[in-house]
Formats: C-alpha cells, structure tokens, sequence
C-alpha cells in the first residue's frame, strides 16, 4: 500500500514551481589535495555559485586542468587534482636571460629543463651548458657562468687632450670622455662608448681631435 504524499508544498510534484530555497544550497566546498578554496567571507554557497580554489606554498597549478567547482542541485561539481609541485621561477642571471618559450611558463614539475641565452655584451661560452634542471628537491640546478663579459680594447688616446676618469676596463656600453689640454679645442663628439660587434668589443666611433688655437 503505497504512503500518502506528504502535503507540504515544497516537495508535491508539480504543484509549486521550483523555489529557491535554502534546500538548494551545496554544503562546505570539496576538499581539492593542496589547494584552498578562495571564499572571502563567504558561508553559504547556493545553486549556481562557483568557487575557484588557489594552490597552497609550494605547488602551483598545473596548466589545462580546472581550478573551479559550480554548485548544481545541491552538489558541488567533481573536480581533478590540479595542483602539483613545482620549482620556483627559474633563477635570474646576470649574464644571461630565459629563452623566449620558457619565459611565460610558470609550471616546472621535476626534471623541466629550461634554457637561456646571453645578455647584450657577453659572448656564450661553448663549454659549459647554458640550461638548468628543476631537482627532486624542487630546487633548480646551480648555473655555470657559460656567458663571458665582452671587453673592449683600451680607449684610443688622442694628441693634446686626454681620458676624463680612466677605468682599467671597459665593458659594453661604457663610455669614456675626452677632454683638451688648454689652449685646445675639442672637435668632434666630446665621447664614445663600448659597443659589440660579431661577439667582439669595439668603440662606437672615432675620438674626437683636439685642435691648437692658432688657426684662431
């Protein structure tokens, strides 16, 4: 003998349309494995809501995978794991900067290899590996110094005026002024400065002459 219908309205089929209530709402969101839901102060969650989670320290999330869940009748959408370890952002050198391709990743599980090319004003040196490895300990390898600094020759000197501030070195672009002995005029651009040409340090130009005033 089947039961009677209860007659409280919410629930006879077909009498009421549907109302939201608070039968709708989900509970606490899922737990996601090393992740936390971003809720503010957010305690209620109803139909249609959707709450998207960030990865804890140390893990980040993996790419393509959804970071989000949606509440469906009273239900919280099924969500995958997306949340995996990770080396930091890879190390910033002196001498040389990331590859185009790796410089927009920011997820690099164990064992990514990333690579990179020297800065302007130093050479690749052939001998030593210009990539770097993210270890078992989510820690990247240790670079070696496989860009060299490019040096240019020393400044030329000029007749009746000479170097403001020498240095022992210059490195590209450095520059160095001149000046004129007095009773000389400076013709010419008072400075030049080190630049790179097929990997090899050379000067901007020409230095500028100093010119006794007897032509005055």
């Amino acid at each position: 003998h089947p039961h009677p219908l209860p007659t409280s309205p919410s629930i006879t089929p077909g009498s009421f349309p549907r109302v939201r209530s608070l039968s709708c709402n989900c509970t606490f969101p899922p737990v996601v494995p090393n992740a936390q839901p971003i809720l503010g102060d957010r305690d209620s969650f109803p139909e249609n809501i959707t709450v998207t989670y960030k990865c804890n320290e140390g893990f980040v999330k993996v790419p393509g995978k959804s970071d989000s869940v949606i509440c469906l009748d009273s239900k919280w959408s099924q969500v995958a794991e997306f949340c995996n370890r990770s080396c930091d952002v890879p190390t910033r050198l002196l001498f040389a900067t990331l590859k185009k391709s790796f410089s927009q990743q920011n997820y690099f599980p164990e064992g990514s290899v990333v690579e990179y090319e020297c800065r302007p004003g130093y050479r690749r040196d052939y001998s030593l590996s210009e990539k770097l490895t993210c270890l078992k300990n989510f820690k990247w390898s240790k670079p070696d110094e496989f860009c060299k600094k490019i040096f240019c020759p020393d400044p030329p000197e000029i007749s009746n005026g000479l170097i403001y501030d020498p240095q022992k070195t210059y490195v590209y672009l450095q520059s160095v002024k001149y000046k004129c002995k007095i009773g000389f005029t400076l013709i010419g651009e008072n400075s030049i400065y080190c630049t790179v040409k097929d990997d090899q340090g050379e000067w901007s130009g020409p230095p500028p002459e100093c010119r006794g005033n007897e032509f005055a």
